[in-house]
């Protein structure tokens, strides 16, 4: 989580913080100083000031919602050099019974620590006017504690250095912070520090240092021992993932699922298209194996007559008219008859070879047996067998049937 987090805020880094410091008079008057600081390509500077008699004037309207990181100095406010920021040390030092009724701040400096105490409830009040008036803070410090991100950016003097601002009197040598001392009343003397490049007023120093140590450490400030309020520096960080990459993401999602259901439709009519030739291949395969299957069953039935049979049965249908002579009225000449034997689910056509089955009318037995026997001298009958003869009283006339087999040719 914690690579997530430093992944976040290297991409979503504040890029702009307000640094305000709020003062307040024993009567109750407040004097509220706000600095806009801009970080560009590594580059500060200060980009807008203002002087706010209120904290009606303290909204997120007038700051353009933009992060603000806060300083809070108000006569309730508890300072006190430590030796130790044990607090055991500190509740006996400070005559507390119960710390729990306080929010502490605590910071280092060169030799001790600076701890700073204000009431809860006094605290929360002001955390519900900030909360009412829309103010995004990322941090909330009470004094000047936040001084000490500045001293990187003075120059460097081998010697004690000391500055009045507002209510306290600050000392520092070289990188480290001497002295925080709250002074009986409030200067209006005015002079300046040369901060890098900019050239800031004393009564804007603290604002810029707020602004500053957000830039330069985010949630983690090396001097603060003891934090009052946690910062949002990380949860700002999200806040602009959420706000920016968000929309993008779901752009991005949206557009991603109208491709989908478009790429599905597109390939749905794909589908319904080619399942309708794949039932046209389908019905055509099933019409070719069944011409398949008649075909090779007229190969069987073909290929149960010899060839050279065919000529043969206009010679016996030929020959057997010629010996008629008038005397008997040929009804039907049948040569090679076929039967039909089933094998299970399969029916088999089957030809008699050498056969002719003749049916016709005749009136007398007597010229049938004449014409049987005319037959009979034809070199290609053989035999002569089942013969039948009805005569039909009605009609008076006979039918007669018989078979005729062929020799081999």
């Amino acid at each position: 989580m914690m690579r997530a987090d430093q992944l976040v805020n290297r991409c979503f880094s504040l890029k702009q913080v307000w640094g305000v410091h709020i003062a307040e008079s024993p009567d109750g008057e407040l004097q509220i100083q706000a600095l806009l600081l801009e970080n560009n390509k590594d580059t500060l500077f200060v980009k807008e000031r203002l002087e706010l008699q209120g904290l009606n004037q303290l909204t997120g309207d007038v700051l353009k919602n933009i992060p603000v990181s806060i300083g809070l100095d108000t006569p309730h406010v508890l300072f006190r050099a430590m030796d130790e920021a044990a607090p055991s040390v500190m509740a006996e030092q400070l005559h507390i019974n119960n710390l729990d009724d306080f929010v502490i701040q605590t910071s280092e400096l060169e030799q001790g620590y600076q701890a700073a105490l204000i009431r809860r409830s006094l605290f929360n009040e002001w955390l519900e006017v900030f909360k009412r008036n829309q103010v995004r803070i990322v941090s909330i410090v009470l004094g000047p504690i936040h001084f000490s991100a500045c001293l990187d950016y003075l120059v460097e003097t081998d010697t004690t250095q000391s500055c009045e601002m507002g209510n306290y009197t600050l000392q520092w040598r070289q990188h480290s912070l001497l002295k925080m001392e709250r002074r009986q009343q409030r200067t209006d003397h005015s002079s300046e520090l040369q901060l890098g490049t900019e050239l800031i007023s004393s009564k804007e120093v603290l604002s810029y240092c707020n602004a500053l140590a957000i830039i330069l450490y985010g949630d983690d400030v090396p001097y603060i021992t003891q934090q009052l309020f946690s910062s949002n520096v990380t949860a700002n960080a999200y806040q602009q993932l959420y706000t920016r990459v968000m929309p993008v993401c779901l752009g991005f999602l949206l557009v991603l699922l109208l491709g989908n259901f478009f790429a599905l439709q597109h390939f749905k009519g794909m589908q319904q298209q080619l399942s309708m030739e794949y039932a046209g291949y389908q019905q055509a395969h099933r019409k070719l194996e069944t011409l398949q299957q008649q075909f090779e069953e007229h190969k069987r039935l073909a290929g149960q007559l010899d060839a050279r049979q065919y000529g043969s049965f206009a010679f016996y249908a030929d020959r057997l008219a010629a010996t008629l002579k008038g005397r008997v009225g040929l009804s039907s000449l049948d040569l090679h008859p076929w039967h039909t034997e089933k094998d299970k689910l399969v029916t088999h056509y089957l030809f008699q070879k050498d056969l002719i089955i003749v049916t016709g009318t005749c009136q007398t037995p007597v010229l049938l047996s004449q014409w049987i026997s005319d037959l009979s001298d034809e070199e290609f009958v053989e035999s002569v067998s089942r013969q039948s003869y009805d005569y039909d009283e009605w009609e008076k006339t006979g039918r007669f049937l018989f078979h005729l087999n062929v020799k081999q040719p």
